[in-house]
């Protein structure tokens, strides 16, 4: 479970710590992701909503080759 989730600047940009070692990473939300993208959300068995970054950066035309 994340904790100390704290705003960087942008709605969706947060920072949090998420182990025992509270190592700060910076990352979005499931949650309000599912809102504006529900297809780049998933649930794990637990039920816990995870990011798929892939699909919401699209990442296939990013690495397109250019025309």
């Amino acid at each position: 479970m994340k904790r100390d989730i704290k705003p960087v600047g942008n709605l969706y940009q947060y920072r949090y710590a998420s182990d025992p070692k509270r190592t700060q990473r910076i990352g979005v939300m499931a949650q309000e992701i599912n809102k504006i993208r529900p297809d780049a959300v998933v649930k794990n068995s637990q039920g816990l909503q995870s990011v798929d970054y892939g699909l919401l950066f699209n990442t296939s035309k990013i690495l397109s080759p250019r025309k």
